[in-house]
């Protein structure tokens, strides 16, 4: 098992997710490692068992869907499965909601909106 550590992580909306990968060798694991914790969302990444990637980050500023494209650009290979498609989509769709909470500023029940412009 390969652990990486590197920034503190805004336990509020902190993460991790297991991502299987498909016939990798270790070294694009490695470097997908390396590019994945240069972000400063990310705060832990460690490949398991040569066949699992186990990342924790901090979704209200990375989203699966950014992840999963570094993947894509490294060459690692995911499962084609239903269920991996289905999973991952679910990532995605968890993270945008995430994300969204994160920077929703919320209104006063008391207090009229205001119009634009006025």
């Amino acid at each position: 098992m390969t652990h990486i550590s590197t920034n503190e992580l805004n336990q509020a909306i902190a993460t991790t997710r297991t991502i299987p990968t498909k016939n990798a060798s270790n070294e694009l694991l490695t470097e997908f490692c390396e590019r994945l914790v240069a972000l400063k969302s990310v705060t832990d990444v460690c490949i398991v068992d040569g066949d699992r990637i186990c990342v924790s980050y901090d979704s209200s500023r990375l989203g699966f869907w950014e992840i999963d494209r570094l993947l894509d650009e490294v060459g690692v290979a995911r499962p084609t499965t239903r269920w991996w498609r289905i999973k991952s989509e679910w990532f995605c769709f968890t993270d945008r909601n995430a994300r969204d909470n994160a920077h929703h500023v919320a209104t006063c029940c008391s207090k009229p909106p205001v119009k634009p412009g006025a």
